[in-house]
């Protein structure tokens, strides 16, 4: 009798082990997949980045010339970070936690001056096609907008790739190597926009196809 309780209480211990340790690995196993997913996503935004910008680029290039483009481009979506935020608060350290989130906060940033800027250009068309020309301060307006979202844009694409390249400790502390870096970055893409508008303004209007071709304007600076 009092072997069979024993063997009743070492299963019963054993299944509870097994019980917590297969709770563990799932546990673990979720948390590494989120992890991965999460940097599949930023790769994406990453991506999204460039397309964003070459867009802008070009309806720089086209309101440089006093002109407006077609339309504006879709904004990024951040969707395994915002549906799964508090499991991914769970899976990552601070530093990522903190990388992470000035990440998200510039991709929503982007995401409504995106709204903003299709909310101007339909109201420059709508007097357009009332005036039957198309009002020069509005038109430098819609370029202020396009410059500022292009440095969002591009503050995406810093971001994302640093975290991407220190996955582990994506760190950026004041005056640290990183963000020394980070404001040499910021010179480039000022140094890019400028040079976007100062290659524009000589093409007129019949430039304008050729110009979107090979050398007029760059991807997004990579550091």
């Amino acid at each position: 009798m009092e072997k069979s309780w024993v063997t009743i209480l070492v299963s019963v211990i054993a299944g509870w082990l097994l019980g917590q340790i297969t709770a563990i690995a799932k546990l673990l196993y979720q948390r590494r997949t989120l992890r991965r997913t999460l940097a599949e996503e930023v790769e994406g935004l990453n991506q999204g980045a460039v397309r964003i910008w070459l867009s802008l680029a070009r309806s720089l290039q086209i309101a440089t010339n006093r002109g407006l483009d077609n339309g504006v481009p879709l904004p990024l979506k951040g969707e395994v970070y915002r549906h799964h935020y508090k499991d991914a608060l769970l899976a990552i350290n601070k530093y990522q936690r903190q990388s992470l989130e000035m990440l998200y906060q510039y991709v929503e940033q982007v995401e409504q001056a995106l709204g903003r800027l299709t909310a101007h250009n339909q109201e420059i068309r709508a007097k357009h096609a009332s005036q039957g020309s198309f009002d020069l301060a509005d038109l430098d307006r819609y370029k202020d907008k396009i410059r500022a979202l292009m440095h969002l844009v591009a503050d995406i694409k810093w971001h994302a790739r640093h975290y991407l390249e220190h996955p582990l400790l994506p760190d950026l502390q004041y005056l640290s190597p990183e963000h020394k870096a980070y404001v040499r970055y910021l010179d480039q893409v000022r140094e890019e926009i400028a040079k976007i508008e100062r290659l524009a303004e000589g093409l007129g209007q019949e430039g304008w196809e050729n110009a979107y071709i090979p050398k007029i304007f760059d991807d997004i600076p990579d550091s």
